[in-house]
């Protein structure tokens, strides 16, 4: 996935849960942590990731949200 199709997702998962700082607190995470993603700056860890992959009730995927956990389970071959 591309940087600016992983921002539009991050900024798509933003929204789903109401915002930034509503994303931040179903994730545990800062909200300046959801703005970096969303702006593009960085991305999410894999453990995020898995935790807003169960908080969306799988409309977002952890392998989707996280190129690194996705590299890995290719390498793992789960």
């Amino acid at each position: 996935m591309q940087k600016a199709q992983l921002t539009e997702l991050y900024k798509g998962m933003s929204k789903h849960f109401g915002g930034q700082v509503k994303t931040a607190q179903a994730l545990s995470v800062s909200q300046s942590s959801v703005a970096d993603w969303c702006r593009g700056e960085t991305h999410m860890r894999p453990i995020t990731a898995a935790k807003a992959q169960k908080q969306s009730e799988g409309q977002f995927l952890a392998t989707d949200l996280c190129p690194e956990l996705k590299e890995v389970f290719e390498i793992l071959e789960i």
